[in-house]
This record gives structure tokens, sequence and C-alpha cells, in this order.
């Protein structure tokens, strides 16, 4: 299957691919997060800070008792011996993405803001954007899905008139609305005072606006 994920700014987009993310690793599922949003050592202490059940600011100040100290370094070693999460902010656009996945062999990949990928390949060219993210998304989903055969979920914004229709059109997903062509479900991001929801905006074999809240 592969999964969109997207919203507006600090909807925590990156946090529930996380979170997401780290239930797989723990399950022995070999885990690939692309972090082209979020640099890679900010990444590892929200990690840490979601496996330890810290807060993020408190981890990267190193405001810890012994104990929380003991338990992020164990959280650490833990994460490094057994190789089932790994996070790369590999570039060079799709054919990057492929080589990654070759070298590691994940189980299923994540990619946190995948139009990089097309900014990768667009370069200094500002014109035909759609064409380029469109171009990224079908080769994306078309290797994980049909040549390696693994689930593939990236991370990708919605655009400020799209807050309009709250996750019922496809119009809203910044970039290309062809996103929703190629995936199985596309999901909306929405963050609230105290909680945050998924909103289904288009998917195969599911209701359109069918939701959930965290």
């Amino acid at each position: 299957y592969c999964i969109y994920l997207y919203g507006r700014q600090k909807s925590k987009k990156t946090w529930i691919a996380l979170y997401w993310a780290l239930f797989y690793a723990s399950r022995n599922i070999k885990v690939l997060f692309f972090a082209r949003d979020t640099p890679v050592d900010e990444l590892k202490v929200r990690i840490v800070a979601l496996m330890c059940g810290l807060e993020p600011t408190k981890v990267k100040q190193g405001n810890l008792s012994d104990a929380e100290k003991q338990a992020v370094t164990d959280c650490m070693e833990l994460l490094d011996e057994e190789g089932k999460f790994i996070i790369t902010d590999a570039a060079d656009g799709v054919a990057g993405f492929k080589a990654r996945i070759e070298e590691h062999k994940p189980q299923v990949v994540f990619h946190d803001y995948f139009k990089a990928m097309a900014d990768d390949i667009m370069g200094d060219k500002v014109t035909n954007e759609h064409k380029y993210v469109a171009r990224t998304v079908d080769q994306m989903v078309r290797y994980c899905k049909d040549k390696m055969k693994i689930p593939l979920i990236f991370v990708g914004h919605a655009n400020r008139d799209g807050d309009k229709s709250k996750g019922k059109g496809s119009s809203e997903q910044a970039w290309s609305d062809h996103i929703t062509r190629m995936v199985d479900v596309s999901l909306r991001v929405v963050k609230g005072p105290s909680q945050v929801a998924l909103i289904v905006n288009a998917a195969r074999d599911m209701d359109e606006g069918t939701g959930i809240s965290i």
C-alpha cells in the first residue's frame, strides 16, 4: 500500500510519521525513514523523546534526571544495535531514494517531505512544478509498490486555500492533485487545541470524510 499524509505547517505530520514508524520498528519491522524536512539530529531528539515518554525540549537541552539520562542512553544504543530504524537525509532525487532502499532493504519506507525529491530534479527551473511533482510521485509509488513490493508512507503539505475544504477535496493538496490518483489512501492531518485529527481525503474502497482523532 501507499499512503499520503499531508497538512498545513505545524500540524504534527512529522510527529505522526515518527510514531507510526516507531510502531513498526517495535514490531521487529525494518524501517527506512527519509528526513528531508527536519535535520537528522533534531529528528533523533524527537525519536528518543517519543520512545522515552519525555518532552523533546528536555531531551534537547539535556535537562534530565539521572534515570532519564540512562533511559535516553539505553534508547539510543537500542536503536543503533538493532538497526530496525534507519534514518537518512539522502538527496539526489528519486535516484537517491531508490539507491538507499536497495542499500538498506527495508520492509517499510517513510519519506518526510517528498517534494524535496521533485526539487532535486527541478533544480533552478521554476515552471511546470506540477509536472515534476506528479512525475516524482509516479516513480516513488511504482517503485515501492510494483517493483519492491513494500509499503510507502510519505508526507507533504496542504495549500492555504485548501483549508476551506477541511480534507474533502484533492485540490487542497499542495503542488499536484495527481497524488490522489496514485496512492491507496490520502490522509489530511488537522491539528486542534488538544487533539490531532486524521481525515480520509481520498481512498480506494473507503468513504471520504471518515476520520479519527488523537
